[in-house]
């Protein structure tokens, strides 16, 4: 009996030394596999790069987290768009598992430095309080980002820029080690193009001064010392627009220094851009770093995501002759005499159409504008809840972002028209009813008739030709 109690201990003690060397493999495989360039940030690493933004109507929260059982101080390093200099640092002590939330808006945020601009904050692990010398730390660090704009009532948020700290032979430096730009190094990220999947039609997004929608490229170089520092890195990419069938759309560039706030129709130049599609961008980070940050905003939706790096960039032709563009229709009220109802309210059901291949196709992405008259309105404007409780959606989608906004494009004060929108993660939208509206009108006056033109895809930013329709009295 004895025997065999022997016998299975060594027999664990085998599996056990087994599974130890498999682990101890699997570790060095790891450390193995780093290298001192990748082509875009991780979402962990032993230096975090954030971008933020606290101009005017925005608001940005950026979190830190140690996943480690030991405490890591850090410094927080908050740079302009311009990356000149510093605008300022804050030192702060992670306990082991611990995190912390900043907002560098506020005055006890590095004395309020960054309130008013937006840049990069990097957040690079020291030796201690008092010593600024950049150090491996246990565990890469993890965390994320929140940007808000205010007017739009609209953010969005991202895991950091994440790189590690790596030696001569590329794997992973060793914990406590300093990174002193010799021996150890920072990755550097060194993308040969970068993309955005997908944007929808600009025109049907919020305005672009708002960050309707948003191109954020970062280009820098990395400066070793006492202290870890970034200076700008100057590069002009190319840029290509491709619509959602594979043809150009436009072409442009983005001249880089430092960090470039631009957005889609800035890069594309004199080239409106009209529909759904995507961009690509040739860069070059030279000795230095580049990443890119692409956000939308439909209305108080919004969604970002860092740009993914490509191997290369596409040959997207040019049409042969252009598509033509459904002809919005104009609708006359069929109420009776066309005149407002008793109550002084109106319903208008927009009714949606496309061809859906004989019901084989739906859409995953619905903007309808409509241009009504000045005998009815709306309470409210933009994305206001009184005018949000004014639209129904009576297309049966659940599983998607329904919004609406009502602006004024004549400049005079008075609202005139009126965007729909839903975005949904799978192909459900079907042709038909899409929504309806509860305009205000004076009892008894004529209603007048309402335009209405739909940019309508698929899942994949598939064009699909639709136009739409209003009836009153729907």
């Amino acid at each position: 009996m004895a025997r065999d109690e022997r016998s299975g201990t060594r027999s664990t003690s085998r599996v056990l030394a087994a599974a130890a060397a498999l682990l101890a493999s699997l570790t060095m495989t790891s450390q193995a596999m780093a290298q001192a360039t990748i082509t875009v940030p991780g979402t962990s690493g032993d230096q975090l790069i954030y971008f933020y933004d606290a101009r005017t109507n925005r608001v940005p929260f950026l979190t830190i987290s140690n996943p480690a059982g030991t405490p890591v101080v850090v410094e927080v390093s908050f740079y302009p768009a311009n990356l000149a200099s510093r605008l300022g640092e804050q030192v702060y002590t992670l306990p082991g598992g611990g995190n912390i939330v900043i907002d560098p808006t506020s005055s006890s945020v590095a004395g309020g430095a960054a309130n008013g601009n937006a840049g990069l904050a990097v957040v690079t692990p020291i030796a201690s309080a008092t010593d600024t010398q950049a150090v491996v730390p246990p565990q890469p660090l993890t965390g994320g980002y929140t940007l808000a704009n205010t007017a739009l009532g609209a953010a969005f948020g991202e895991n950091p820029y994440g790189r590690l700290a790596v030696g001569s032979n590329g794997a992973r430096a060793t914990a406590g080690a300093e990174v002193d730009g010799s021996a150890v190094k920072y990755q550097r990220f060194t993308p040969t193009a970068l993309m955005v999947p997908t944007y929808f039609n600009p025109q049907d997004l919020a305005p672009a001064d708002q960050d309707g929608n948003r191109v954020v490229v970062a280009a820098f170089n990395d400066v070793y010392g006492a202290a870890f520092g970034i200076t700008a890195l100057s590069d002009d990419a190319a840029a290509l627009f491709c619509d959602a069938d594979g043809f150009e759309a436009a072409v442009g560039s983005a001249a880089v220094n430092g960090v470039l706030l631009s957005n889609l129709q800035e890069i594309a130049g004199s080239t409106v851009l009209s529909s759904s599609g995507k961009l690509f961008l040739d860069v070059d980070a030279g000795n230095g770093n580049v990443l890119g940050i692409f956000a939308q905003s439909l209305g108080t939706f919004a969604a970002g995501q860092r740009m993914p790096a490509v191997a290369s960039i596409p040959d997207c032709p040019q049409r042969t002759s252009p598509t033509p563009t459904p002809t919005p229709t104009r609708t006359p009220p069929p109420t009776g005499d066309g005149t407002c109802p008793a109550g002084g309210k109106v319903d208008a059901t927009i009714n949606l159409a496309f061809d859906n291949g004989g019901g084989a196709i739906n859409a995953a992405g619905v903007t309808t504008t409509l241009s009504y008259p000045a005998a009815v309105s709306i309470p409210g404007v933009g994305a206001d809840a009184t005018v949000i409780e004014r639209v129904t959606n009576l297309t049966g989608v659940g599983n998607g972002i329904f919004s609406a906004g009502d602006n004024d494009t004549n400049a005079d004060n008075v609202d005139d028209q009126l965007k729909v929108g839903l975005i949904t993660s799978s192909n459900a939208i079907a042709p038909g009813a899409f929504a309806r509206v509860r305009f205000d009108c004076t009892a008894g006056t004529a209603l007048g008739a309402v335009s209405c033109s739909a940019d309508v895809s698929d899942a994949v930013g598939t064009d699909l030709a639709g136009s739409c329709s209003v009836s009153f009295g729907g």
